[in-house]
């Protein structure tokens, strides 16, 4: 099912806060007055969307406020009450309290996020600021936003708790690398959701492996390039519970029923506590007592003696970060109780997994194929183009809905135009609907041509073996259910499948790639018969250290069981990165403050995309041709710079990528090799991941054509296509190729993009204005008056979003920052039409004829009355909706299966 159409979790409101840079602080003078009114109105992009956290919950407690969520959500249905009642300037200065009130709910003032413009501008932040007369002080970095060179500060006046509470009484004079104690005390700004505390913990030691393999070592020890060897019979100490834990069936049926009301065990799920992150499967360990073990006695991991029975959770030495701070776990679980931590998890895994989903370029670059088998690769995302371009209703509905609709979870569907589509199929003939759905076949077609395709798969959270770690902490031989190169994962073995190939990003070359044999053994059925929607590995292959070292702290990996992708993974040597390690000390903030500037500026994403520009210069070489074999080298080595560069965020200095492999300077001495190979030019299909980089190469494209045209009387290609050039031409084509803003070369993510270019380029879809939108009205008079208000309401939305886009555009903003200002602008705007005209029947008839009459966007009228228009719908067609579901047997096939339209009644 499509993100963002379903939601079927508990509740768990998002935050507003701030996020400024520090320029903006610095020019006033570091004592900012900012209303979060101005700030909505004239800089949204300052106010930013978190997940509830730990800090959060904390910051909401020293203020007074119990239960945020469930106030946020009162409120929310207060203004609905309220929208129903008859309009009157009470009714309207009601309204307005309430967003007011539900505004000040949601904004943290007291917790500010600044973006670093400089170190210089860090040192002075550190100093303190003013925002709003509130004083702040630096509180901590975390992984996530020390890439971006963003720091969390906080309200002077907490600081003290909440730093007392972050410390959680550990041992204060411990020895740790400091850029990983602050990593361990951002987990409490990580988003989580509180869930029932579990009766009983037991903490044990890792399950560690040790194995020979066959693996390529990597190490920059000595000057110049790193130094590649190839080594066989390789001693490696595998960590099979690096990450994960184990939670017995009744608990983890107990917080499914808690999230989501289905009282049934869940597969595992993500969790936090104080200096706490990992995953937890499902698994009876008691039972494997019993059965196995022969007792219920266990060392946790201070040495003292714990019985299986008086635990509902198993965590591991790798889940607990500095479980050696406390004396024990009774000395860790009192201050967790003193300093008011709960038990919370991020995200559980679902209930079901997808059937098809897309690729990403990094999956696809290394694989060498044949046109045929490329066409065959992509043909299913051309079939599904192909489809909705048809204008079948129905199957505009699978592709937007997915392709999983039932009676249970229809319900949790969103109030879109996807929804009205289910109700009347003459929803298709809507041109918002047309618009949208080309719109997304649109950016689906710009997608492919970057390698993002169709494909039967899925991503699935990961673990080890959670029998070999029972074993582990039982103090047996460890043996595990799975063998080398095995794994177990239900949705395929359920499939019929007996091997599959399996992916994690960030990835550089083949050796990160491993196809894997599903075990399929009675026993691993019955011992994992709680793990449905997750991808178990082994504890005695390096199949995890050859995806980028992978663990399971709530890493996922994309499975697939495509017959190409199978026939084509090569399952190439595992490449072991030597890896420096960070000096121990007691830290200082100074410590703390040192750490986060030499991690800013996250390196991670240049060196992925100078890899795969690697791939692009590869492909004009043969592969038996001394450039294409050191390009090979130095795709390999990526691996190593990625990990460099993920090392910083944890204090350790480490060398860069040799700049001439990327990059070559004019007074610089290179051999020709060296020049040949240089990855400067990013492949042609990047041109469809930067929308810069795609108006540099066209307006390159059509300067050039220009000029071949005034100077030779034809175009580029015209030239290229004769069978006989002159000299001076050939070199002129010859400058035209060397100076391309991006490269040419046939790799597979190029030839890809030129399929697609091929089949779809010139496309446009017609859209008619001949609707009639009254089925979606509502039926109601209005004023003159109220219209003119709405108008004026709408009116300064648009100022709005123009100016906003403009400054996203100039400021370069990320696509999910700009989503989320966009949204934020919207919802400021719903409620001043709410103000205006709380009666949600009449609001929706105004916006229906503001934006159906004229040429305005009808996008505002759904988001501002999409309830009103799924409920005038429904009332006009008997409470009743018609769905695809999926019937063996039925008349509508898509994507490979056939579906049946099935009527359903709606409450």
């Amino acid at each position: 099912m499509k993100k963002g159409r379903f939601n079927i979790m508990k509740l768990n409101e998002q935050r507003k806060v701030y996020k400024i840079n520090s320029g903006f602080l610095k020019k006033s003078k570091w004592n900012l007055t900012l209303p979060l009114e101005t700030a909505l109105r004239e800089y949204p992009e300052f106010v930013v969307s978190l997940n509830d956290s730990q800090l959060l919950r904390w910051i909401d407690e020293l203020n007074g406020i119990q239960d945020a969520n469930s106030q946020i959500a009162d409120i929310k249905t207060q203004i609905q009450s309220e929208k129903k009642k008859a309009v009157t300037t009470k009714t309207k200065r009601k309204i307005k309290d309430l967003y007011k009130q539900l505004n000040a709910l949601k904004f943290k003032k007291d917790y500010v996020c600044v973006v670093m413009d400089s170190v210089k501008d860090y040192d002075r932040c550190n100093q303190g600021f003013k925002i709003n007369g509130i004083q702040y002080r630096r509180l901590m970095g975390t992984n996530g936003g020390i890439k971006n060179s963003t720091i969390i500060y906080i309200n002077a006046a907490l600081y003290d708790e909440i730093k007392k509470r972050i410390d959680n009484g550990r041992d204060l004079n411990k020895e740790l690398v400091p850029a990983k104690l602050e990593a361990y005390q951002a987990l409490v700004a990580s988003g989580s959701m509180p869930i029932p505390q579990p009766e009983g913990v037991i903490v044990v030691n890792d399950c560690i492996t040790h194995f020979k393999d066959n693996v390529i070592l990597i190490s920059d020890e000595k000057e110049g390039e790193p130094e590649l060897t190839h080594i066989d019979n390789y001693d490696i100490e595998h960590n099979n519970s690096d990450g994960f834990g184990l939670m017995l069936p009744s608990y983890s049926a107990k917080v499914n029923k808690y999230l989501t009301g289905v009282d049934a065990p869940i597969s595992g799920m993500n969790t936090r506590y104080a200096f706490e992150k990992g995953m937890l499967y499902t698994f009876n360990y008691i039972e494997f007592a019993e059965q196995k073990a022969g007792t219920y006695e266990i060392i946790d991991v201070w040495g003292d003696k714990r019985d299986v029975r008086k635990a509902e959770v198993i965590l591991t030495a790798s889940m607990l970060k500095l479980w050696d701070s406390y004396k024990n776990w009774e000395d860790y679980y009192e201050n967790c109780k003193l300093n008011h931590y709960e038990f919370a998890t991020p995200k559980i895994t679902p209930r079901t997994l997808e059937n098809v989903r897309t690729t990403s370029y990094q999956y696809l670059q290394s694989y060498d194929f044949t046109d045929a088998e490329l066409k065959e690769l992509v043909k299913p995302t051309i079939d599904e183009i192909n489809d909705i371009l048809g204008a079948d209703y129905r199957k505009s509905i699978l592709y937007m809905a997915g392709c999983s609709l039932n009676e249970n979870n229809i319900q949790y569907m969103a109030d879109d135009f996807v929804k009205a589509l289910c109700i009347n199929p003459l929803m298709i003939n809507d041109p918002f609907v047309k618009d949208s759905i080309y719109r997304n076949i649109e950016k689906k077609i710009e997608n492919a041509k970057k390698g993002t395709i169709k494909i039967n798969g899925n991503y699935a959270m990961i673990g080890g073996d959670a029998y070999a770690l029972a074993e582990s902490m039982f103090n047996m031989p460890v043996k595990g259910l799975l063998k080398a190169g095995e794994v177990y994962h239900k949705y395929w073995i359920d499939n019929g499948d007996t091997e599959i190939v399996c992916f994690r990003s960030p990835m550089t070359c083949h050796n990160n790639i491993r196809k894997m044999k599903l075990n399929n053994s009675s026993e691993a059925a019955y011992w994992f018969r709680y793990i449905n929607t997750a991808l178990i590995y082994n504890a005695f292959d390096t199949a995890c250290e050859a995806m980028n070292g992978s663990d399971f702290d709530g890493d996922t990996n994309f499975c697939t069981n495509h017959p190409l992708l199978l026939a084509k993974t090569k399952n190439s040597k595992t490449i072991i990165c030597l890896q420096k390690k960070a000096g121990k000390k007691v830290p200082t903030e100074t410590d703390l403050i040192e750490s986060n500037k030499i991690a800013f500026n996250d390196e991670i994403g240049n060196i992925t995309n100078r890899v795969t520009t690697m791939f692009d210069v590869q492909a004009g070489f043969s592969p038996d041709s001394p450039e294409y074999k050191e390009l090979e080298y130095r795709i390999m080595c990526g691996q190593h710079f990625q990990q460099c560069s993920i090392d910083r965020c944890k204090g350790i200095i480490s060398k860069p990528m040799p700049e001439y492999w990327y990059k070559l300077r004019k007074d610089g001495e290179y051999t020709d090799l060296q020049k040949a190979i240089v990855a400067s030019h990013k492949p042609y299909f990047f041109k469809y991941v930067y929308p810069e980089k795609k108006k540099e190469q066209e307006n390159y494209v059509a300067n050039s054509n220009l000029n071949t045209l005034i100077n030779y009387g034809c175009n580029i290609e015209e030239m290229q296509e004769q069978t006989e050039t002159s000299a001076e031409m050939k070199k002129h084509l010859d400058f035209y190729n060397m100076l391309m803003p991006l490269g040419t070369n046939a790799c597979t993510v190029n030839k890809i993009a030129w399929i697609f270019e091929d089949e779809y380029d010139g496309f446009k879809p017609s859209i008619s204005n001949d609707f009639n939108y009254s089925i979606l009205k509502s039926g109601v008079k209005y004023s003159t008056q109220q219209f003119k208000a709405i108008s004026n309401i709408y009116e300064a939305y648009k100022s709005r979003i123009s100016e906003f886009m403009a400054k996203a555009k100039k400021e370069k903003l990320e696509k999910d920052n700009v989503d989320i200002e966009k949204q934020f602008l919207l919802d400021e705007f719903i409620e001043m039409c709410d103000c205006v005209c709380p009666d949600s029947r009449v609001l929706c008839d105004i916006v229906l004829d503001l934006c159906y009459k004229s040429k305005n966007k009808k996008s505002f009228a759904w988001n501002v009355a999409g309830e009103q228009i799924i409920k005038n719908l429904l009332e006009k067609n008997d409470n009743t909706m018609v769905i695809p579901v999926k019937d063996a047997t039925g008349e509508i096939l898509f994507n490979g299966e056939r579906y049946t339209m099935k009527e359903i009644k709606t409450n």
